[in-house]
């Protein structure tokens, strides 16, 4: 519910915003992308960082690192975050929604113990072009565990900020 009024707000404000460069313009010229994620989780602060590589003006892959912070008090265990992804993007003008599908290695320190959890992650999101090589949007990320008793099914879903740096 959150994701999508941020979504629906974005589309309000862009508009608004006198000058940006088009999103399929920057594939054109930039082969590399680094993100920077911020957002809040019932442990916490969250914190993380991407990479792509744009293959073309359609798709790039890449890899990710989060880390999700500790609360003993709500029970919410830290979670270390490595994984790849393969992200098409579907670019209109300033805008660029993207769905990213992933595979991950998870280190979940729980207050019971210790585990490694290897599965899949799905990405929404959508990101507004602010300038020829910077852009500004928000994304929702859900993992999920695979070969775990203790973690199978979904781990997380987040919702968090996120601006692109293109280089």
């Amino acid at each position: 519910m959150k994701f999508w009024a941020i979504v629906i707000a974005m589309m309000i404000w862009a508009p608004l915003k006198t000058h940006a460069a088009s999103s399929e313009t920057t594939y054109d010229i930039y082969n590399h992308a680094a993100y920077a994620t911020l957002g809040f989780w019932e442990g916490g602060l969250v914190i993380g960082g991407e990479y792509e590589y744009a293959f073309d003006r359609t798709f790039g892959l890449g890899g990710l690192a989060r880390y999700y912070s500790k609360d003993n008090d709500k029970g919410a265990p830290s979670i270390f975050v490595l994984g790849g992804f393969v992200r098409p993007h579907f670019n209109r003008r300033e805008w660029d929604l993207y769905v990213s599908p992933g595979f991950n290695l998870m280190m979940i320190d729980s207050q019971r113990d210790d585990e490694t959890v290897l599965g899949p992650s799905i990405t929404l999101g959508l990101l507004y072009q602010g300038g020829r090589s910077v852009a500004f949007g928000i994304d929702s990320t859900s993992f999920a565990g695979w070969f775990n008793d203790d973690f199978r099914g979904v781990i997380l879903t987040d919702v968090m900020a996120k601006a692109r740096f293109s280089f």
